[in-house]
Formats: structure tokens, sequence, C-alpha cells
């Protein structure tokens, strides 16, 4: 204002717009933003926490919205300060030449943000088939999982046919990249190659679907996403564990929920010999009928396996369902906590090893010496 009234407009102007305008265009931006998130809250969640696929369709719209603000704020920011031409032509030199067009940093900068923009859209598109269409549709696991992986990828690569085609990279181009990748497969990229192909018949095929409880070797997990390269599981210590995709195709694999909901669990116990095994049936089959995680059909059963060197060995057979199976030693366990206080009470123990120790006859001789009189024995 200083400035105007002392005849000096132009440098107003010119002070004007690169301080108070800028701050006035973030602070806008930041008011609409923060007001279009609350309406993405209120018109996804409901005010609530909502279901995990209402809070994973909203962190995918909310992403969208960071993105899409920020590129329209930093564009009016270098427009309202005079810094876009400067910045393009800094960012406009040659770093090499792909057939006719020079590749520049601001050309691969626009590329990235295009194929970025696409897979934003893309995980935005799944996660809101996740949180409508599917559960309306009653759409299974496996299908859905299939659907998903194919609308990230497919329009991943559209992003990336959109970047070439923008940023002047024909057809040519492409089929260098084509020669090239198939160079580098030949030489070195055999593996990546059978894991995708491996992949790809994982989903379609939905051998695996997500939420499957899996043994893969000795360990055991649940699938937490079947990806194009490997599959995330989670073992039952809460540790990720990443398996790649060909080992699912060429290896031995157990599917605990490919075909039934339950699992059947083998607790192996001994009793001391003199025990009534008609009673011990009995007392394993109540104490199994009194744990709430246990399938009533079919019941519990008791197997006599075999007379051990100290025991009379028997097993616990029982139904449970698949999420327990993630921890059989911790599931096990539950079920020794329940049967030994009952096998106390009714006066069955618990065997240990016993070892007969015969002495044949003879001579022993013994010196015994006190450690303060060597000479006495």
């Amino acid at each position: 204002a200083l400035l105007q009234w002392a005849g000096y407009r132009r440098l107003a102007v010119f002070v004007w717009i690169r301080t108070w305008a800028v701050a006035g265009l973030f602070m806008v931006a930041v008011i609409l933003h923060q007001a279009l998130r609350s309406t993405l809250h209120r018109l996804i969640l409901r005010g609530e926490v909502g279901s995990d696929e209402a809070r994973t369709f909203y962190a995918s719209a909310r992403r969208l919205l960071d993105y899409v603000g920020s590129i329209i704020v930093f564009i009016l920011t270098l427009d309202l300060t005079g810094l876009r031409a400067p910045v393009v032509n800094a960012l406009s030199f040659r770093m090499a030449t792909l057939g006719q067009q020079p590749l520049t940093p601001l050309v691969l900068i626009e590329a990235a943000a295009i194929v970025a923009g696409f897979i934003f859209v893309a995980q935005l598109l799944r996660d809101y088939l996740g949180y409508q269409v599917y559960p309306a549709l009653n759409v299974d696991p496996g299908v859905a999982n299939a659907i998903d992986t194919f609308i990230i990828y497919a329009l991943a690569a559209v992003g990336g046919l959109a970047a070439l085609e923008a940023v002047g990279l024909g057809v040519g181009t492409i089929t260098l990249f084509a020669g090239a990748f198939g160079i580098g497969l030949g030489f070195g990229l055999q593996s990546l190659a059978n894991n995708l192909a491996s992949g790809m018949t994982i989903i379609f095929s939905r051998a695996l679907r997500r939420g499957d409880i899996v043994t893969v070797g000795d360990t055991i997990g649940v699938v937490q996403e079947v990806g194009i390269r490997a599959t995330r599981m989670r073992t039952r210590d809460d540790v990720d564990y990443l398996v790649p995709n060909a080992e699912f195709i060429s290896g031995k694999i157990i599917n605990w929920t490919r075909s039934n909901p339950h699992a059947r669990l083998h607790v192996p116990l001994g009793v001391s010999y003199g025990a009534d095994p008609v009673r011990v049936r009995q007392i394993l089959e109540q104490v199994a009928l009194r744990i709430p995680t246990v399938e009533k059909f079919p019941a519990p059963e008791v197997w006599f396996v075999g007379f051990g060197d100290s025991s009379l060995n028997f097993e616990l057979v029982v139904w449970i369902g698949h999420d327990l199976m993630t921890r059989p030693d911790r599931t096990k366990a539950l079920f020794l906590w329940a049967i030994e206080p009952e096998l106390r009470k009714r006066g069955i123990a618990i065997p240990f090893p016993q070892r007969d120790l015969h002495v044949r006859s003879g001579t022993l001789n013994v010196a015994i010496t006190h450690p303060d009189d060597p000479q006495e024995a």
C-alpha cells in the first residue's frame, strides 16, 4: 500500500503477488482441502470408524485428493511468482535422445506424474469395488482378488503407455524398450519371469485367496496379499513372510481352508499305567466339549494310540476353526491347561520316565577321607 501511494504501482503489484497472494493461495488451498477431506470422511465413514473396506477406500480417496491438490497448488504458485518459465527452462536440458525425442528431466517428471496418477486412480477403483460392489454382489474373494490385480496392472500399463505418448515417445521407443527387456529376460531375469507367470496362474486360477491359511515348508500363516511376483503371508508370530510365487506352483503347499472351513487338531497325552483308559477317554471328551472354540459336530474323539515305555498314550482329536490353526502350539496349550487339573483331581497321574537298576552281587571297597584329617579313612 505504501509503494502504491508513493507511485510505484508496478513494484507494489509485484511485491503483493509474490507475498500476500501466495500466502492467500495456500490459505485457500488448506481450507478447501480440509473441507473436501471432511466431506469424504462424512460420506464414506459416516462419522464413525467404519469397516476395514470403508477405511481403505477413504484412504485411497484421500491420497488421490492430496496428489491432485499438491500438483494444482504447485503450478499456481509457480505462475503467481513468475517462476514457471525459469523452472521449465532449467529442467529442459537434454540428457539423452530416444529416437527423435530428447530425454530431459522435465519429460521424466511429466511421465512419472502421469503414471502415478493412473496408479492412484486404479487403487481408488479397486478399493471402491471392495467397499461397495463386491459385498453387494457377494463376489468370491478369489474372484475379487483376480479382478483387483487385473485392474491395478492394466491401468498401470495404460498409464505407462499414456506417459510415453504424452512426452512424445511413440511406438518405436516402446519397441526399443521391449527388445531391451527381452534381452534382459534372456540373460538374467528368468526367475522374475517365472514368478510373474506363476503369479498370474495363482491369481486367475484362484489356487490361493486372501485369508487362506497355508503351510509352506515349516511355516504356517495367513495369506494377506497375492501379488504378481510374490505372495505375502502373516505368520503366527505376526511376521510378514514373502514367498515367491514360483514356490506355490512347483512346491508342496498345504492349504487348510481350500475346501473345509475347519481343521482337525491332535493333542497328544500320556497317562500312567494302571489308569482306566475308558475313564481317561470320558475325561478328555468332557474337557474338550467345555472349550468354546471346539466344534461340536463332528464331536471330539479320543484315540488310544499305544503303550509307551512309561505311559498309556492317547490323542485328543478335535475340530477347530482355521484361525486357531495359525497358532497350533498356543491352541494345544489351551487344551493342556484345561486337561491337567481334571486328571489331577481324578487321581490320574502324568508319568515320567522310569528305569529299573539291577546290581549284581560282588565286593565293593569304598575309602572315605575326611577333609580335615587326610590320615583318617
